[in-house]
């Protein structure tokens, strides 16, 4: 499974889009709450999650600083308005920054990547 946080629903559905074709199951959600509800109901079978930085209600940080706490790995992807050194410096081995602009095709490289339906492309694994 797959989820899909972001506030923007144009955006979320292009990425949603994008990614289902990779063939797992994907969860879309809005806001940083219903991030974490969605993951606590099915973290385990969780496989990624694409997360917005700046979520409503929760940023998409705090949700994922609250996932690993309570001890989780799951592979995420942020989504981010632009590189950031300081918060990749804070990102675990984990998860991965996305800056803004950025092509679907690098978000389906990535989670090909992390999803390892292919072998790693130059740079990501």
């Amino acid at each position: 499974m797959i989820i899909v946080a972001q506030e923007d629903e144009q955006v979320r559905t292009i990425i949603a889009a994008t990614l289902l074709p990779l063939g797992c199951e994907l969860v879309q959600v809005d806001d940083g709450d219903a991030l974490l509800e969605c993951f606590h109901r099915n973290g385990s079978r969780t496989s990624l999650l694409v997360v917005e930085k700046d979520l409503p209600n929760r940023s998409g940080i705090d949700c994922l600083r609250s996932i690993r706490r309570d001890g989780a790995t799951t592979p995420a992807v942020v989504l981010a308005d632009k590189f950031d050194a300081e918060l990749v410096a804070q990102l675990d081995s984990n998860t991965f920054l996305l800056p803004k602009p950025f092509q679907m095709s690098h978000l389906e490289e990535i989670a090909l990547d992390i999803l390892n339906i292919r072998e790693p492309a130059n740079g990501w694994g």
